[in-house]
């Protein structure tokens, strides 16, 4: 079986945060944990079709932001 591997990026947005995939936003979350829930979520999913997934977590601009953060789930 071929498999890709697949990228979702969480980066903020000037409303608050956003899941993108094919470089595409997909949702807009007003806290960055639950733009990294949803990003998983569709991850864990996608992994279970059989693809290498990354979740990539972006940081905003400001210096206290936490920190960015990539998850890998592998097939």
């Amino acid at each position: 079986m071929h498999s890709n591997t697949l990228l979702f990026i969480v980066e903020p947005t000037s409303q608050g945060w956003t899941v993108s995939f094919c470089h595409e936003p997909n949702g807009q979350y007003d806290r960055r944990v639950d733009a990294m829930r949803s990003a998983i979520s569709d991850a864990r999913r996608v992994n279970h079709l059989g693809h290498h997934v990354t979740v990539a977590v972006r940081r905003p601009p400001d210096r206290s932001a936490p920190p960015a953060r990539t998850i890998r789930l592998g097939a």
